[in-house]
C-alpha cells in the first residue's frame, strides 16, 4: 500500500511540472516572410497570402480583399465596392510628344469580378492565398479614347522656321506629329492586362516629314534686329490685312548687298486676293481703303532695320501721328508711290520673319553674323501747335548720333 501511494504522488508531481513549462517558440517560415515583404507595396498585384484561420480552414482573398465567410453574392458585392475605385486610378500615357493622364475606365478597362471569384474558389481548394487583381481592356473603347486624344495632339507638318529661346536662335524643323490610335490602344491593352498592371504606358506615334520651303535656314544663327508694335484686334478689317501682310513678308530672304522692298514683299492689295477695307490716310483725310493698316507692317520693319544698323533706302512719314510708334519712327506705304526699303550690308543674307501674335505685329531679322555695335533709336517731339506735331529721330551707334528724319504731322484725327 505504501508503495502504491508513493508512485501516485510522483505521477501527480511530474504532471504539474510539465503543465507549467512554456510551449516551444515556433520556427519562422523565411520564404513566406520574404514573399510577404516583397509584395507589401501593391495590393493590386500579389499581396501577402492570408494565413489559415484559427479553425484550421484556409483563407482566400482577391486583391487583398478577404472572401472568408461570404456567400457568392456577398463576395461579388464586396469586390465591386473595394476594387471598383481602382478603375478610377489614373495611368500615365506618353505619346512621344507629351504626357497626359487618363483613368483606367476612360481607356476601356474593367474588372472581371466573376472570373476573379472563380479563381478564388479554385484557390480555396488548393491551400488558400490571394488572387491578384486583373483588368480587361475593351479594345474598341481604348481606340476611341486614343482617337479623341489624336484630335488634340496631331498636327500637320509645316514649313521649317526660326525662333528664339532665351538669347539663342532655334531652328524648328517643321515636322508634324501623328498618333497611331490602333497601335496605342493595343499598347494600353497589353499594359493594363499585365500582372501587375502597368501605370506608365508608352504609346505609338510618328513624326511626319516637313514640307514647304527648301531654303536652308541653318546659316541664320543671330537675331540682328527685332521690334514689335501693338494693334487693336477688334478692328477686324485692319487685323485681317495685318495678318495677310505678315504671311506674305514672312520668310523673305534678302541677299547680301540686296535691297528689301515692303511693297514687293507684300504684293498688290486688292479685294480679289482677300484684302479687306479699313481706315487709311489719304490727302489729309481718314478714309476707307482696301488693304489699309499694313503701314504698321512697314513701321515695325523700319524700327527692326534701324536696330540692326541697316542703311535705310526709302521711308515716308504718315500725314498724322500713329498710335503704335513714337513720332518720327513710323513708315507709310502706298502702292506704286511710297515704299519702305532697306539695304543688306551685313556681308551675308538676311532672313525676314514677320508674324502676328497676342495683339502684336512682330518682326525679327536674322543674319549670319552678330551685330557687334551698340545701337539704339531715340525720337523727340520738337513742338506741338494747334494739334500739329514736329519731331525728329536719331540712330545712335556706339555713341555716334545719326539724324534719321525731321517730320511734321497734321493735327490728329481718328484712325
Amino acid at each position: 500500500m505504501r508503495t502504491f501511494i508513493l508512485i501516485t504522488l510522483f505521477f501527480l508531481y511530474t504532471s504539474a511540472a510539465h503543465a507549467q513549462l512554456p510551449d516551444p517558440a515556433p520556427v519562422p517560415d523565411r520564404s513566406s516572410h520574404t514573399q510577404a515583404t516583397a509584395n507589401s507595396t501593391s495590393t493590386e498585384s500579389t499581396p501577402t497570402a492570408p494565413p489559415a484561420t484559427s479553425s484550421g480552414a484556409v483563407s482566400v482573398s482577391v486583391g487583398g480583399v478577404s472572401m472568408d465567410g461570404l456567400t457568392e453574392q456577398e463576395a461579388l458585392q464586396k469586390l465591386k465596392t473595394e476594387l471598383g475605385p481602382l478603375l478610377q486610378r489614373k495611368v500615365s500615357l506618353n505619346d512621344g510628344n507629351q504626357v497626359f493622364w487618363r483613368t483606367r475606365a476612360e481607356v476601356g478597362a474593367s474588372i472581371p469580378y466573376a472570373k476573379l471569384l472563380e479563381s478564388a474558389k479554385w484557390l480555396r481548394k488548393h491551400g488558400g492565398g490571394n488572387v491578384p487583381v486583373r483588368f480587361n481592356v475593351d479594345i474598341k473603347k481604348a481606340t476611341a479614347a486614343m482617337k479623341a486624344w489624336a484630335k488634340k495632339a496631331d498636327h500637320a507638318a509645316s514649313t521649317p522656321s526660326l525662333g528664339v529661346s532665351g538669347d539663342k536662335v532655334v531652328l524648328h524643323t517643321g515636322k508634324g506629329f501623328e498618333l497611331a490610335t490602333v497601335g496605342s490602344a493595343q499598347r494600353i491593352k497589353q499594359a493594363l492586362e499585365a500582372t501587375p498592371s502597368e501605370l506608365f504606358i508608352q504609346l505609338v506615334s510618328r513624326q511626319t516629314p516637313a514640307h514647304g520651303s527648301n531654303v536652308d535656314l541653318t546659316p541664320f544663327k543671330y537675331v540682328i534686329g527685332q521690334f514689335s508694335t501693338r494693334y487693336n484686334p477688334n478692328l477686324r478689317g485692319r487685323t485681317v490685312n495685318l495678318k495677310k501682310s505678315a504671311e506674305n513678308i514672312d520668310g523673305t530672304i534678302v541677299p547680301a548687298g540686296g535691297v528689301f522692298s515692303a511693297n514687293k514683299a507684300i504684293g498688290p492689295r486688292n479685294e480679289s486676293h482677300g484684302w479687306k477695307e479699313a481706315k487709311m490716310f489719304v490727302n489729309g483725310d481718314v478714309v476707307d481703303g482696301i488693304g489699309a493698316g499694313i503701314c504698321q507692317s512697314a513701321t515695325t520693319l523700319y524700327n527692326a532695320a534701324l536696330l540692326a544698323g541697316l542703311p535705310i533706302v526709302e521711308r515716308h512719314q504718315h500725314q498724322f501721328r500713329v498710335y503704335y510708334a513714337p513720332a518720327s519712327r513710323d513708315a507709310t506705304l502706298y502702292w506704286g508711290q511710297k515704299d519702305f526699303k532697306f539695304r543688306n550690308d551685313t556681308g551675308g543674307p538676311i532672313y525676314v520673319q514677320t508674324k502676328v501674335q497676342n495683339s502684336h505685329y512682330i518682326v525679327r531679322l536674322y543674319g549670319t553674323k552678330p551685330v557687334t555695335e551698340k545701337i539704339s533709336v531715340e525720337s523727340k517731339v520738337l513742338s506741338r501747335r494747334n494739334g500739329a506735331t514736329r519731331s525728329e529721330a536719331f540712330r545712335i551707334t556706339n555713341g555716334k548720333r545719326e539724324l534719321l528724319s525731321r517730320d511734321s504731322y497734321l493735327p490728329d484725327k481718328a484712325h
